[in-house]
């Protein structure tokens, strides 16, 4: 990998993460600290990053982290927790569909000691955790970016994940209502996870108790189309009850 290759994959990196360490990334791109140490010494410079004890944080045009990287810093364990539940059931040998998302970020992270995995997401993010992750392959359909959320949407997308056929889908969302259903606010977003499920043997919703009785704007899907809703400890039994009724089975991480 070139050295530009590299440091444009640490800024997309910071830009959704908000902060990164040496240490992770050597390992990662499997070049030592001290070339690592001068890519964030050169990102600094570009105006992308400021060099902390150990890593960098991003800094952006205004200083300020964009949404998903704000996202991502909430509710952090809780999302981590549901990432590594849901990666004890995928089986080696399998493939799935992960879509973009703080939570599905975590996910990713979680699968990385698996092998002879087949991974198809629209995340630039999930694809550049699991890039080097030994035995994974990772597959893209094309699409048009969207840079604040990092993933791939539009007609596009949705024809090209209409080419694979997955044992998976996990799925996360802006909100769920056991009447409305799963949602999210944005429309291109929505199709893209439809297309996921529609060619997924089984179907998992990824979703922190924070988002449990929320309503979005789109939705995606009614959530007895869900075999699977994996949320966390957070979760009560009053809520918990209400979409076990509405034709979910529900797992707390």
């Amino acid at each position: 990998m070139f050295a530009e290759e590299r440091r444009r994959m640490i800024a997309a990196d910071l830009q959704v993460r908000g902060r990164v360490l040496a240490g992770e990334l050597a390992k990662r791109y499997g070049v030592t600290e001290e070339t690592i140490r001068r890519d964030l010494k050169w990102l600094e410079a570009a105006g992308k990053a400021v060099r902390t004890h150990g890593g960098a944080l991003w800094r952006g045009e205004a200083g300020l982290l964009p949404p998903l990287a704000i996202r991502q810093g909430k509710s952090y364990a809780a999302k981590r927790a549901i990432g590594a539940y849901a990666a004890g059931l995928v089986n080696d040998g399998q493939a799935i569909f992960i879509d973009s998302g703080s939570t599905a970020l975590e996910l990713a992270r979680s699968l990385r000691q698996k092998k002879n995995l087949h991974v198809v997401t629209n995340s630039l993010l999930v694809a550049n955790e699991l890039a080097t992750g030994e035995g994974i392959e990772v597959h893209m359909p094309g699409g048009t970016l969207r840079a604040d959320e990092m993933c791939l949407v539009g007609p596009e997308a949705v024809a090209g994940l209409a080419h694979y056929r997955a044992d998976l889908a996990f799925i996360s969302c802006a909100g769920v209502d056991p009447k409305s259903g799963v949602a999210v606010y944005n429309s291109f977003q929505a199709e893209v996870k439809r297309a996921m499920l529609r060619h997924a043997a089984r179907r998992v919703l990824l979703v922190d108790s924070t988002k449990l009785g929320q309503v979005a704007l789109v939705q995606v899907a009614k959530c007895d189309e869900f075999d699977l809703m994996i949320t966390d400890s957070g979760a009560g039994e009053d809520k918990t009850i209400l979409f076990r009724q509405a034709g979910v089975e529900v797992a707390i991480a």
